[in-house]
């Protein structure tokens, strides 16, 4: 898949979310919900490096 693709994918989902939950999707919930993502991304690499809670996870999960 090229980046195209891969952008057409990700504003495809979004759109479904938006429109599942009734959700406005303006320049702040796109700011927000990206520092939320990058938040889980964060989370997941400090528990595989083992400076986090693994919140009862196996490693082969984390």
């Amino acid at each position: 898949m090229d980046i195209r693709g891969l952008m057409e994918d990700v504003e495809s989902v979004s759109q479904r979310y938006a429109e599942k939950f009734d959700i406005e999707r303006d320049d702040t919930w796109f700011v927000l919900k990206l520092q939320e993502e990058f938040g889980e991304l964060i989370q997941s690499y400090l528990m595989l490096v083992g400076k986090a809670r693994t919140k009862v996870k196996t490693a082969e999960e984390i």
